[in-house]
């Protein structure tokens, strides 16, 4: 489990923890993710942007997160495990994984689940 926070953007802060979740051998999913979670959750934050309407009308959540990672670093089945209870900010999220892709390459497919947490200063 490593936690992590995202910077300030706008008024809000985005920040949350996350794990990796793949088979128990140490040469594919896990190896991946141990080498390359950090590098993805650090992309995914530097993206993330808090949605302006969330902003103003003052909404917070958290959003749990769940994607596989295909071999040729593109996202597919990126669904929401747990909504923060506003549709804007648990689009946000999906979307904010689908945009940036890719990742690098696992050698097998590889499931992330990562929680975000949208928090206004």
């Amino acid at each position: 489990l490593a936690a992590f926070s995202g910077g300030s953007t706008g008024s809000g802060t985005l920040k949350g923890v996350g794990k990796g979740l793949g088979v128990e051998d140490d040469k594919g999913p896990n190896r991946y993710l141990r080498e390359h979670f950090s590098y993805i959750r650090d992309k995914i934050l530097r993206n993330l942007r808090y949605p302006s309407m969330a902003r103003s009308m003052g909404w917070e959540g958290r959003v749990l997160l769940s994607f596989i990672i295909t071999l040729d670093g593109t996202i597919k089945e990126a669904q929401i495990v747990q909504g923060s209870g506003f549709e804007i900010l648990d689009k946000n999220a999906v979307d904010t994984v689908k945009e940036t892709a890719p990742f690098p390459k696992p050698p097998a497919e590889a499931r992330l689940v990562i929680p975000i947490t949208y928090r206004l200063n």
